[in-house]
């Protein structure tokens, strides 16, 4: 099991056509966004232009506003959620957000079948092939009882390939995303 602490603002960012993009995590390691022959993908991005979405053919897209509300346009149907609260969707879809301000984004192959994206505080488990934790707040999170000092959009990558039991503790609210392969890659 490998445990990488990501911060934030270390993170080198990209543009995009509505703004930056900071990637926390791509899979397999030597895949590449621009290519779109990654397997899992899990980033953050700033959304400062009503554009539509980058179309990948192939892939389920889990996307919150951590900042702000959501109202995206989804093939022509019109959403709105609270931020932080996750839609999924393909993301071969025709989307557009109408919403500014800061996302988070986990990107799966579809054949992926085991895959998630939630708040939630406490005890987390998992023996995932990658866990992904985002805190929402400052804070220390536990790891298997190892602390990591995380603050606001810090992430820390979990890739746990042989899926060994994997404890997460958080005392104020983070993201977690899990991914479990239906293959080694």
């Amino acid at each position: 099991m490998n445990i990488k602490y990501m911060n934030y603002n270390a993170i080198p960012q990209s543009t995009w056509a509505g703004g930056t993009s900071k990637q926390y995590f791509i899979y397999p390691e030597n895949a590449s966004y621009e290519n779109k022959d990654f397997l899992v993908r899990f980033s953050s991005a700033t959304i400062d232009d009503t554009k539509p979405f980058t179309n990948f053919i192939g892939f389920k897209r889990y996307f919150t506003m951590l900042d702000n509300s959501i109202e995206l346009s989804i093939n022509g149907n019109n959403l709105d959620k609270e931020r932080q609260v996750v839609t999924v969707f393909n993301s071969e879809d025709d989307v557009i957000s109408y919403s500014l301000g800061t996302d988070l984004n986990l990107m799966v192959a579809q054949d992926i079948s085991e895959s998630s994206l939630i708040v939630d505080n406490g005890f987390i488990h998992g023996e995932n092939d990658f866990m992904f934790v985002l805190a929402l707040f400052d804070q220390t999170v536990k790891v298997n009882n190892q602390d990591f000092e995380m603050e606001y959009l810090d992430c820390l990558v979990i890739e746990n390939l042989d899926r060994e039991k994997v404890d997460v503790f958080a005392p104020y609210k983070v993201f977690v995303g899990k991914v479990s392969l239906p293959y080694k890659v």
